[in-house]
């Protein structure tokens, strides 16, 4: 073959190739986390969908490191040692996975969610919705969970029938979120007796039920066993801020731990200030609340407004401040150290240096204010 003869070969098949090198070229990884707001001390368990092995790194406010290589098809554990938001990435080669956020708080939160978007960021458990992949959520660490009847549906009577509801065709997810209970009825004690069925047929699928009230001892035992117990507390505005103490406190009565108020959005909270009044009403009525849940979604713009009334009210420092005989008491409910917190009295200035998540301060004296005023719940 001739000169002209090779370079028509060449040009014949150059195109093949690039193209096998496009083939051959490495996807970026997909990192994949066990819990999205990991607890302190608590290991999380972290891994890749890559063929082959891929290292994990860690970012926060000190800075970035390598936590290990993970084989492909297996997890790297990691025990959360800070308090606060981290980043992880995984990279194979010079291939490198989307980042994930988490937070690492001092106890067990839940944010749950009847819908919200992708970009949604502090959220720890929700409903799958129509056309969403429950693995594209179990990556991030969030549980997603079918959809299940509670007492509206027409014909059951036996504990049975919801027992084999609840437990059977999940859709790929690790739990439930049952639509709903009631106040304690009848029918009640029967999905009560039901929930304890379906926690000993599947010790490890995530209980979520909905409730007005909690109320009998059949229906109060099944509550205990779920893992979290959503009051449904739906109002406008402040002239209904009393279903938050009834039915938010009947249910945390029996479930301290994992009872949260379910906040209507859409039709009710219509506005961001009034998503904050709700939940500051909450976080000074009751401070010990593990988290808080959301029915329906609304505008971009709000679902933000939401993130960020979670991360001022639950995830950074929050003061819960109290008046006593002598002075006040600062106590923080948030995840983060309370820093430089200004405290006048009369016309003095007193700075506390930090007040530690779950600490409580006492600053003595007569007239005094704690600055910024905007600190969510001090008793006026």
């Amino acid at each position: 073959m001739g000169p002209r003869g090779e370079l028509r070969a060449m040009r014949h098949l150059s195109p093949v190739v690039l193209l096998f090198g496009v083939a051959l070229a490495q996807a970026a990884p997909t990192l994949r986390v066990s819990d999205a707001l990991p607890v302190l001390g608590q290991a999380v368990h972290l891994g890749t969908d890559a063929d082959q092995p891929a290292t994990i790194a860690l970012g926060d406010e000190t800075g970035t490191r390598d936590l290990g290589v993970v084989a492909a098809g297996q997890t790297l554990d990691w025990t959360p040692t800070r308090l606060g938001q981290v980043t992880l990435t995984a990279r194979v080669g010079e291939q490198r996975s989307p980042s994930r956020t988490l937070f690492v708080t001092p106890r067990r939160l839940h944010f749950n969610y009847w819908s919200c978007p992708p970009t949604q960021k502090w959220v720890t458990s929700k409903l799958l919705g129509r056309g969403e992949r429950a693995e594209d959520w179990l990556a991030r660490g969030v549980w997603p969970l079918a959809w299940k009847y509670g007492l509206a549906h027409p014909t059951w009577t036996e504990a049975a029938s919801w027992v084999q509801h609840w437990t059977t065709e999940l859709a790929g997810t690790p739990g439930v979120m049952i639509d709903e209970f009631g106040a304690g009825d009848p029918k009640d004690q029967v999905m009560g007796q039901a929930l304890l069925g379906a926690r000993a047929a599947r010790p490890d699928l995530f209980l979520a039920p909905y409730c007005l009230a909690a109320k009998g001892e059949a229906m109060i035992a099944g509550l205990k066993v779920s893992d979290l117990v959503l009051a449904e507390t739906y109002v406008g505005d402040w002239r209904g801020y009393g279903v938050f103490d009834d039915r938010v406190g009947s249910a945390a009565a029996v479930c301290p731990d994992k009872a949260v108020a379910v906040l209507g959005l859409r039709d009710w909270a219509t506005t961001h200030l009034e998503v904050r009044r709700q939940i500051a009403y909450l976080r000074w009525s009751r401070p010990e609340m593990p988290g808080v849940a959301f029915f329906h979604t609304t505008t971009p713009r709000m679902m933000g407004a939401v993130d960020r009334a979670v991360y001022d009210y639950f995830l950074g420092p929050a003061l819960r401040v109290t008046r006593s005989a002598t002075g006040v008491v600062m106590h923080n409910i948030g995840c983060l150290p309370a820093r430089d917190v200004r405290v006048r009295i009369g016309a003095q200035l007193q700075m506390v240096p930090t007040v530690a998540p779950d600490a409580k301060v006492t600053v003595a004296g007569a007239d005094i204010v704690v600055e910024p005023s905007r600190c969510p719940t001090q008793q006026r």
